[in-house]
């Protein structure tokens, strides 16, 4: 790497890359407290489900029935199943493998042998919203702030 690669200009004083602190992901609410472009709202058709690969992770994009769009962990809790491989029941999502069923809060409502789902299995639910055509979800841990609306983008 060249010396001018190593170094910033900060206020007129050349400093070290080394020197400078660099965030990890969620140091005061780095990357979590965004919202994230993850499909074309016209991606998602209702009863289908996508898979996406998204900071070294994975999640699933469905729409139910009722036309409500859902971003949620993309593995099945029973056995790890990616979820994108599965299909939409009604307003759930159904794992291929053993058509674990889980509603549009990510709990699992139903197992494909009819016993009771176990209280645990569950999905992480992200905060999301459609706005100009796209699906926007958020890393947060609680819910996000409101959507933040460009003034570029508003309508006179």
């Amino acid at each position: 790497m060249t010396e001018t690669a190593q170094t910033v200009v900060d206020s007129g004083i050349r400093k070290k890359w080394s020197d400078l602190a660099i965030p990890q992901e969620g140091d005061n609410g780095v990357f979590t407290q965004s919202w994230f472009p993850i499909c074309l709202s016209s991606e998602v058709n209702k009863g289908e489900v996508l898979g996406r690969d998204f900071l070294d992770g994975r999640v699933v994009v469905f729409r139910g029935e009722n036309g409500q769009v859902r971003v949620m962990s993309a593995y099945c809790p029973h056995v790890g199943a990616d979820l994108s491989v599965g299909d939409v029941v009604g307003n759930t999502v159904r794992c291929a493998f053993h058509h674990w069923e889980y509603d549009q809060d990510g709990k699992c409502v139903k197992t494909g042998i009819g016993d009771p789902p176990p209280p645990t299995a569950c999905l992480y639910n992200f905060p999301c919203q459609e706005k100009y055509g796209i699906v926007w979800y958020s890393m947060a841990t609680n819910r996000c702030g409101a959507f933040p609306i460009s003034r570029s983008l508003k309508r006179t």
